[in-house]
């Protein structure tokens, strides 16, 4: 599978810089009228971008013929959006709103893009979502939403999503914790990412719906301990990354069960022990000057 953090169809979350384009682009300004040495403009600007007859796709993405199933809206200064602007876009797959300046989604946004596999949200400014933000996306597998201001999740963020979701980023957020039930009903994902974050600890059960689960991205958080079950019911995980965080210790037994798991990162702590390690894990990453005598038999185990 996967073994960086990127997305399950190779490519991962990018970030686009901004170009000086708006939702008006494609609308020809009136030529300006000289009258008495002084210029005047029949044109009024607006903050809010008027599409009467037209759906955002077609309006923004000068790529996009009728009835394709990707639309490309990244870096288009984009700020708001409602469900008119995805109106005749049912057949869409794959929608990328990268890069804008979005702070917010209103609840069903996106309910008529019955066929969406792949919503790409990552570098907007979204500080909150409401639940039902993704209500209609039965058929998504893919979400990013890397890159945001998220400090909070509502345990209800992701109803709405059927359990078809096999991807999801939420990397370089604010996000401090994670409610126990977050992630209850995705329980085909395979890759979620959370690293970047300013969580300090996790709740024993919150990754208890994920079976399915092979990548799981922990890196650069703030967490100071794990409990014992956290990974109890991650049976098929692969690669697991803990590197950057404020580890001392951790409990002996905190890997059993992981049968599968081939990739370790747990460099950049301040580990004093290490617990016992999965009996088929092929690389263990531990850039850490505190763990350089990690094979020596003077290195002593957690819960000793």
């Amino acid at each position: 599978m996967f073994c960086r953090p990127q997305g399950h169809r190779a490519t991962g979350p990018q970030g686009h810089k901004p170009q000086a384009t708006s939702l008006a682009e494609g609308h020809k300004a009136p030529r300006p009228r000289k009258i008495a040495g002084v210029l005047i403009f029949a044109f009024l600007a607006s903050a809010t971008p008027v599409l009467a007859n037209t759906n955002i796709c077609e309006a923004q993405d000068p790529e996009y013929n009728s009835g394709d199933k990707a639309c490309n809206l990244s870096s288009k200064e984009i700020r708001s959006l409602n469900s008119a602007s995805f109106k005749n876009l049912s057949h869409l797959e794959n929608l990328d709103l990268s890069g804008n300046f979005l702070t917010s989604l209103e609840p069903g946004v996106f309910k008529d893009l019955r066929d969406l596999e792949d919503l790409n949200l990552s570098n907007n400014k979204l500080t909150r979502l409401k639940p039902e933000t993704f209500k209609g996306l039965g058929d998504l597998e893919k979400l990013d939403l890397t890159g945001n201001k998220l400090s909070g999740l509502s345990s209800e963020i992701f109803n709405g999503i059927d359990d078809n979701l096999e991807w999801l980023s939420l990397n370089s957020n604010k996000l401090n914790d994670l409610p126990v039930n977050l992630f209850s009903n995705l329980t085909s994902l395979e890759i979620l990412y959370l690293s970047g974050n300013n969580l300090s600890s996790l709740q024993p059960e919150v990754f208890n719906e994920l079976p399915d689960l092979e990548i799981l991205g922990l890196n650069h958080n703030s967490l100071t301990t794990l409990p014992k079950d956290i990974f109890s019911q991650l049976s098929d995980l692969k690669h697991l990354g803990l590197r950057g965080n404020n580890l001392h210790t951790l409990p002996k037994d905190i890997f059993n069960g992981l049968e599968y798991l081939h990739s370790l990162w747990l460099g950049e702590n301040s580990m004093t022990c290490l617990p016992i390690l999965p009996p088929n894990l092929e690389r263990l990453i531990l850039d850490d000057p505190n763990i350089n005598s990690l094979y020596s038999s003077k290195f002593p185990s957690c819960g000793e």
